[in-house]
């Protein structure tokens, strides 16, 4: 090694370099400040930058010497700087990458044993002239400048291919984080170490190319420094970036959103983009209380950092979608609040179940209810049937006790007898019926009102009434229990009316029909009672054929309202509803002109005036 006189040299090449390392001294001590923002990754930071310091005013004393032992000395001092920034670098990447659980006290003497080798070979390369670091050293002037030319040894190499390793390794990390990441928030903290980490790889490529005759590596390198500062303490670096995107999983089936501390989306997941209806692009950076179909006053609540739990409708696509809305709040290591992340769960699924077991809860109510109808029923019909067939029994029995058994029967006593066997059978028929009406299911098809009506009538006792039919309506309806229902709306009128009266059928125009007669009619007082059982206003009547019709029109789902008939006479109107079928179509087939109101019409008469007299039906 040769010598040169001790003295300075300052130039314009060496101002880079000293700013360099004063600014990256002056971001140790603001970083060792600020250490409680996060006390894992500032004291890796601090390494970096301490490290970049060192390096770049190694560099710019050697270069500012002129002598060659304080250019080799200071050559040495560079190597523990390049030692301290790359093994900070690779493991602060690994607290960023979310791979914390690596940075470890036996992780980093794994990775700085090969350089505790190398400068121990560094130390001694002068005095044990093993020359695996610097085969050789020379001093020469370039530009007016002393330079000191080393010639490297392969140790030098190997550390250099070690520490390119690492390094590469951190920059592939940053990139891989960059593409997977979607918020803009990340893509800048990235973007940022990406660019920072690429400074000194460029600045050295173009000392090694010739294209600057001072190494500028370390201004590269404290560049790098500066970077990681800025993402730590500006870019919100280790807040919500790696912590929240291990929760924020594209593949989550839940919608979640990160909000940060001031209230921003810095980030969503590919179900939150459907469920809000807008790009990525549009939700991260957007307020929170902006966001569409989220509850009311979300970003006041996350600003008070209230817990917050949901629910709201989203229409997607062709239908609708419910979602419960949770939100927890994030901290950093040090405790600090660092903002939320909100947590859209879809419960669509969930809702329908529940609905459909309401409705199943919904059916067995009704089925408990109308047993408990058909046994408060069976009891009243114990009932009636315990009174009412007491009397014709009771008049029974008298006459069969009064007989001599050595005369012959009286005819009167005879005709007694059957009739209060028929009251009984009667009794017991209609009781049956009623029963029948609440246990056998109601079986519907297109029939022919007028059909219906005829042979309901031609199965009554008749007497002199008669009936007109003044309908060619079709009604969706069970035929057996239509005809059960007319027929005892047939006996009522019958039962209650002179022996000559008219029964008139017809139509209603809101659908449905109705049988009115112009019989005594019903006093508008006891109309409500009508079709209860056992009500009658007749001797010889069982009190149960009007419920009977109650009971037809409530398994057919139709109303019925017993009304004073133009005549003075009881009608009763059925109305069907919708139900019925073409009788519009065959009325107007028929040449008849359509229903008119049903105020306009003459006695009885469901269509208008211009309608022929139908044949009564005798």
């Amino acid at each position: 090694m040769g010598s040169h006189p001790m003295g300075w040299q300052f130039t314009a090449r060496f101002l880079p370099l000293f700013v360099a390392a004063t600014l990256a001294v002056i971001l140790c001590v603001l970083a060792v400040r600020n250490r409680q923002r996060d006390e894992r990754a500032v004291p890796l930071v601090v390494g970096v930058l301490l490290g970049a310091g060192i390096w770049a005013g190694a560099d710019a004393l050697r270069l500012a010497r002129t002598d060659l032992a304080a250019k080799f000395l200071l050559h040495n001092v560079r190597f523990v700087g390049s030692t301290l920034l790359v093994l900070s670098t690779l493991l602060f990447t690994l607290e960023y990458t979310n791979r914390d659980e690596q940075v470890t006290t036996r992780t980093a003497a794994a990775l700085g044993a090969p350089f505790l080798v190398t400068l121990g070979l560094v130390w001694t390369d002068h005095t044990a002239t093993h020359d695996l670091i610097r085969t050789s050293v020379e001093l020469v002037v370039v530009d007016g400048l002393a330079v000191a030319e080393f010639e490297f040894g392969p140790a030098f190499y190997l550390n250099a291919a070690y520490s390119y390793t690492l390094l590469g390794t951190a920059l592939a990390l940053y990139l891989l984080e960059m593409l997977r990441t979607q918020g803009r928030v990340y893509r800048r903290q990235c973007a940022t170490l990406v660019t920072g980490m690429l400074v000194p790889w460029v600045l050295n490529a173009l000392y090694l190319r010739g294209t600057t005759v001072v190494d500028l590596t370390g201004v590269g390198l404290v560049v790098t420094g500066i970077a990681f500062y800025a993402s730590l303490f500006w870019f919100q670096l280790l807040d919500l970036g790696p912590i929240a995107r291990s929760t924020v999983v594209d593949e989550i089936e839940h919608g979640v959103v990160v909000v940060d501390a001031e209230g921003r989306v810095v980030d969503v997941n590919e179900t939150a983009v459907s469920v809000f209806g807008r790009s990525r692009v549009d939700l991260v950076g957007s307020d929170a209380g902006s966001l569409p179909n989220s509850p009311p006053d979300l970003a006041e609540r996350l600003a008070r950092e209230e817990p917050v739990h949901d629910e709201v409708t989203v229409s997607i696509g062709d239908g609708a979608r419910h979602f419960t809305v949770d939100v927890s709040p994030i901290a950093v290591r040090d405790g600090r609040h660092a903002g939320h992340v909100v947590l859209f769960r879809d419960v669509t699924e969930q809702r329908q179940r529940q609905r459909e077991l309401e409705r199943r809860t919904e059916q067995l109510e009704t089925q408990t209810d109308r047993f408990e109808r058909q046994n408060e029923r069976l009891d009243r019909f114990a009932s009636i049937l315990s009174h009412d067939l007491r009397n014709p029994l009771t008049v029974a029995r008298g006459y069969v006790e009064t007989m001599d058994e050595d005369r012959p029967p009286d005819p009167e006593r005879l005709a007694a007898i059957e009739e209060s066997l028929d009251r009984m059978d009667e009794i017991v028929d209609d009781v049956r019926t009623l029963v029948r009406q609440e246990s056998e299911p109601t079986d519907r098809e297109p029939v022919d009102l007028r059909a219906v009506a005829t042979d309901a009538w031609n199965g009554t006792a008749t007497k002199d009434a008669s009936l007109v039919v003044e309908t060619d309506r079709t009604v969706r309806a069970d035929r057996s229990r239509l005809r059960q229902l007319l027929e005892n709306l047939f006996r009522n009128a019958i039962d209650h009316g002179p022996d000559d009266v008219t029964v008139h059928v017809g139509d209603l125009e809101d659908g449905g029909f109705y049988v009115a007669d112009d019989g005594p009619g019903i006093p508008e007082s006891e109309r409500g009672a009508v079709f209860e059982e056992g009500y009658s206003t007749s001797e010889v009547g069982t009190g149960l054929g009007l419920a009977i019709v109650s009971s037809v029109a409530d398994a057919h789902g139709w109303s019925i309202e017993p009304l004073e008939s133009d005549g003075g006479g009881a009608r009763f109107e059925v109305v069907t509803g919708n139900e019925d079928g073409d009788a519009d179509a065959d009325t107007e087939s028929a040449g008849t002109e359509p229903p008119v109101n049903r105020r306009d019409r003459g006695p009885f008469d469901d269509r208008g005036s211009s309608q022929e007299p139908p044949s009564p039906v005798d």
